[in-house]
C-alpha cells in the first residue's frame, strides 16, 4: 500500500530536481494548448476525428472531441490540486493508471503534444501528467513516446547559470529521460520491444541522454 501510495511522486521525482526554480513562477491556464486542440478540432485535423469521414461516424467523431476536451479539463484539474494539502496521491494514482490504461489515439497524440509544449504559458504540472499517463498507457503509446524521446530540446544552450532557459532545458530533459526509462521498463517485460527500443535509442538529440540509454541498454542486453 506505502509503495502504491508514493509511486506517482517517484516518477516525478526527477523532474523535480531539475527544476527548482519552476515553483517561482506564475501558474497560468496553459493557452497554448487550448488554442491547438480547439484549432485541431474545428479544422479537422489528426485529432478531429474528421480526417476519415468513411470510417467514423458523426456520432463518433462528436464523442472523441468530448472525450479530448474532457482530458483536456481533468489534467488542469489535477494538475492544479497536486499543489493543494488535501491532495491525495493513493486515489489519484489509482485513478491516473486507469485513465492510462483506457487512452484512444486521439488521446494519446493530445497528451504527446501537451508534453512538448514550452510555450510560456504551459504549466509544468501538466506536461508532467502528460507524460505519466504516457508511461502508464497500453503499448499504443509506444510511437507517441518516442516522439517524445526523440524530440530535440527547445533551447540546447548554452544557458546562463539559474536562468529561466536552463531551467525549461533541464525540465525538458528530465521528460525525456522519464520516457527513455519507461521503454526500458517495457523492453524488460516484453523482449518482442528490443528492437523499438534501440530505434528509439538512435533517434535522441541529446547527447547526454543517448549517453545514458546507451549505457543502461548495453547493461540490459550486454551489447
Amino acid at each position: 500500500m506505502k509503495s502504491i501510495k508514493y509511486s506517482l511522486f517517484a516518477g516525478l521525482i526527477l523532474i523535480l530536481s531539475y527544476f527548482v526554480f519552476f515553483s517561482d513562477l506564475p501558474a497560468k491556464p496553459i493557452q497554448a494548448a487550448t488554442q491547438t486542440i480547439n484549432k485541431i478540432l474545428s479544422q479537422g485535423g489528426p485529432l478531429s476525428g474528421k480526417s476519415s469521414p468513411q470510417l467514423e461516424t458523426q456520432n463518433d467523431s462528436v464523442t472523441s472531441q468530448t472525450d479530448l476536451i474532457e482530458l483536456k479539463n481533468w489534467i488542469a484539474a489535477e494538475a492544479s490540486s497536486m499543489d493543494s494539502k488535501s491532495f491525495d496521491p493513493l486515489i489519484s494514482e489509482a485513478q491516473m493508471i486507469d485513465r492510462a490504461q483506457n487512452l484512444n489515439l486521439q488521446q494519446i497524440e493530445f497528451l504527446k503534444e501537451l508534453a512538448l509544449n514550452v510555450e510560456p504559458s504551459s504549466v509544468a504540472n501538466e506536461r508532467i501528467l502528460s507524460v505519466y499517463l504516457l508511461t502508464k498507457s497500453q503499448n499504443l503509446a509506444l510511437d507517441a513516446l518516442k516522439e517524445i524521446a526523440n524530440q530535440p530540446l527547445s533551447k540546447p544552450g548554452p544557458h546562463e547559470v539559474h536562468s529561466l532557459d536552463e531551467t525549461l532545458s533541464m525540465h525538458e530533459k528530465a521528460i525525456r529521460r522519464m520516457v527513455i526509462d519507461d521503454f526500458f521498463r517495457r523492453a524488460g517485460s516484453d523482449p518482442s520491444l528490443k528492437e523499438a527500443l534501440y530505434r528509439m535509442i538512435q533517434g535522441i538529440q541529446v547527447t547526454e541522454l543517448k549517453s545514458y540509454a546507451l549505457s543502461k541498454y548495453q547493461e540490459m542486453f550486454g551489447h
